[in-house]
């Protein structure tokens, strides 16, 4: 054959090929145990492949499912809710409060109206501005104060907070599942400057105990206990248990990290003063909680109710 001829015959080319295949077909009809062999091999190469693919699934759904990964977007806790809270009655036994809340497509809160019914009556807006790094808090009403708030991995770690009368600035760190570990405040009035640091400390997704330290003379610092019920503190429901430390709204939402697993049972504060205890009784509507009562020892208000309505 030249070089470059592709005129050669088909004999030439397909009679070795076609001796080889009849030879291989007579094989197998006349043994039939090597044809057995070859359909058993064929089943458990498929029965493999099957136990693969479910192996390959279950990965995929366990790896999914893990609520309170550092890799969570906005943190943890058990869940989510499956209704929002639209509105929340407070009854302070003398005062009484409503709240109203609207979320946008992505089940934020981007504003809630309050209404305070007391010895003075008066009201307030809170609006919520979102991107990938940063919310804007904006309150007007009574208070007319403008935080900003930079995010991380969808979590806070600064908060700046200013307005008239005093101008603070917090720094948030978490550790590696997604906890909030440590909060630093350093707060400038007309009166006086302070600087303190909170250390938080976490067992089995629960918050036990924090401590907070200062460099400067104040109040209100020391230890806080934490003990929990086994109601599930679900991802939607706020934090209206230590209104003076973040935004409930938010820290519901998980921008403080993950949520313990349960809902408090109990908070006792030591400040110097007589040990404050704050107890918690929650009653459920469904899977979400429906009224709280709250006991505060030594506060002002001995006892707080707040009501929520879901939707």
């Amino acid at each position: 054959m030249v070089f470059g001829d592709t005129s050669e015959s088909v004999d030439e080319v397909n009679c070795p090929r076609f001796l080889f295949y009849v030879f291989f077909y007579h094989f197998l009809n006349k043994n039939k145990y090597v044809k057995l062999e070859i359909k058993k091999s064929m089943k458990r190469l498929n029965t493999f492949f099957y136990l693969c693919s479910i192996a390959l699934c279950s990965l995929t759904l366990t790896s999914c499912g893990d609520g309170d990964d550092a890799n969570d977007s906005h943190g943890g806790g058990s869940g989510y809710t499956s209704k929002r809270i639209i509105a929340i009655h407070t009854d302070y036994t003398t005062d009484q409060e409503d709240k109203y809340f609207t979320y946008d497509k992505l089940g934020r809160v981007i504003e809630v109206i309050e209404n305070y019914k007391g010895s003075s009556a008066s009201s307030r807006t809170t609006k919520y501005t979102y991107s990938d790094t940063k919310i804007i808090k904006e309150v007007t009403g009574y208070d007319n104060i403008t935080y900003n708030l930079y995010l991380l991995n969808g979590r806070i770690v600064k908060e700046e907070r200013s307005d008239a009368s005093i101008s603070t600035i917090k720094v948030y760190t978490y550790d590696e599942r997604g906890y909030v570990s440590s909060r630093t405040s350093n707060s400038k009035t007309e009166y006086a400057n302070e600087d303190k640091i909170t250390n938080y400390t976490w067992a089995d997704g629960y918050m036990t105990e924090e401590r907070t330290t200062s460099k400067t003379p104040t109040t209100g610092l020391g230890k806080v206990i934490y003990t929990y019920t086994n109601i599930p503190w679900l991802k939607g429901m706020f934090s209206y248990y230590e209104e003076d430390y973040w935004d409930p709204v938010l820290r519901g939402m998980g921008y403080y990290g993950n949520l313990p697993k349960c809902l408090p049972a109990t908070i006792s504060r030591d400040n110097g003063t007589p040990y404050i205890v704050e107890t918690y009784k929650h009653s459920l509507s469904g899977e979400n909680v429906g009224t709280l009562e709250v006991y505060k020892k030594e506060r002002t208000y001995p006892s707080v109710t707040y009501t929520f309505t879901w939707q």
